[in-house]
């Protein structure tokens, strides 16, 4: 089967091709030589295979998925891209990260006493459970306080909270920092009990005990390397977009 004129009918899927606003903008993505015909029931695509077609169809579920998984990380533009260039979606040594990021996590609720549940806590403070998950929430929304979820239940680390289950000033401005810059519990968290390259190899958790300012200024630094780099990569989002978008392309 020829690969250059092979075309391919697809029909129409109305929860998806009837939802696109701006057919024109659509077909202003695909090289010209792709002709696309979607005025029937069914979507004709001209000069692709149907290897071809089948492939940009996993494709689109494939980003839909890491759209769910990692929000606005998983760009459909930066994809698509990607995929023109067949360039993997994760390079080599964030898949290491990501793998190191896991064992870290698998680490931290391993220790049973690094981690209580709302009913320890209330348990703890001697109140109502309800009392507790009021208080957590509020200190979380203020930024105080991280929270990150095991299997079906939310959990506070233990390292932000004093033997009588109150926050620790010194981690909880820590935690402001890092909160501010839009940082999750789970990496929160890992940064707290990792060596920070700020601190010369320290950990930031143990220098806030005995030096806090130079702890809040460790988790500055953290914050504001971590807004330059998601302001980076939503420039060259843009970038990708504008470029794939312009009138001499």
């Amino acid at each position: 089967m020829p690969n250059d004129t092979t075309h391919a009918v697809v029909q129409r899927s109305t929860s998806r091709l009837a939802d696109l606003e701006d057919a024109q903008k659509v077909r202003s993505l695909y090289p010209s030589e792709v002709k696309l015909d979607d005025s029937g029931d069914a979507v004709e695509i001209r000069g692709l295979s149907l290897d071809e077609v089948t492939r940009a169809v996993r494709l689109l579920f494939a980003a839909e998925r890491l759209q769910d998984q990692f929000e606005d990380y998983a760009d459909t533009a930066v994809l698509m891209s990607m995929a023109e260039v067949k360039m993997p979606l994760v390079r080599s040594e964030r898949a290491a990260a990501t793998a190191r990021t896991a064992r870290l996590r698998q680490s931290l609720l391993r220790d049973r006493e690094a981690w209580m549940t709302f009913t320890d806590l209330a348990a703890l403070r001697d109140l109502k459970e309800s009392s507790i998950r009021t208080w957590v929430t509020r200190k979380r929304d203020a930024g105080e306080l991280f929270t990150v979820r095991a299997d079906s239940h939310v959990v506070v680390p233990v390292l932000q909270l004093t033997s009588a289950g109150q926050l620790r000033t010194e981690i909880a401005a820590l935690v402001s920092e890092l909160s501010v810059a839009g940082v999750d519990g789970w990496s929160t968290w890992a940064w707290l009990t990792s060596p920070s390259e700020w601190l010369s190899g320290e950990v930031p958790a143990e220098v806030a005990s005995v030096n806090p300012a130079r702890a809040v200024r460790a988790a500055r630094r953290q914050a504001a390397a971590i807004r330059e780099g998601v302001e980076a990569h939503h420039r060259l989002i843009e970038h990708a977009a504008l470029g794939r978008t312009s009138p001499d392309q």
